[in-house]
């Protein structure tokens, strides 16, 4: 992995020192996808090995809690989530829609205008 880390960084300052040249670019950027490939494979590759991990953890029941957290600890906690927005698409729409509008000021916003 560190050699494709460094081969895309060698083609990365070569493609800064001549942004023209196109033949530098494309193998700029198959090199940058075949990076993010291996990237991505070797995640989920460790994270499979700590969920056969933590099965074999549950699985024996005379190991302790330390192997347990021994075992989770080292994982990323920047598993990402699909998270819907609490508010709605109308509601959002309503909101840059009177943006700009010309409707009177709560008193907060008055009183802050008039001390500009």
């Amino acid at each position: 992995m560190s050699l494709k880390r460094h081969e895309l960084r060698k083609l990365s300052n070569e493609k800064h020192r001549d942004p023209l040249n196109d033949k530098i670019r494309v193998k700029y950027h198959t090199t940058l996808q075949q990076y993010k490939k291996l990237l991505n494979h070797k995640r989920s590759e460790y994270y499979n090995l700590k969920i056969s991990e933590l099965e074999n953890i549950t699985y024996n029941s005379s190991s302790d809690t330390r192997t347990f957290w021994n075992c989770v600890n080292p994982m990323d906690d920047s598993i990402k989530y699909e998270v819907t927005p609490p508010i709605s698409e109308a509601n959002w729409l309503n909101y840059f829609q009177n943006l700009g509008s010309n409707k009177p000021l709560i008193s907060d916003q008055q009183k802050v205008v008039s001390e500009l």
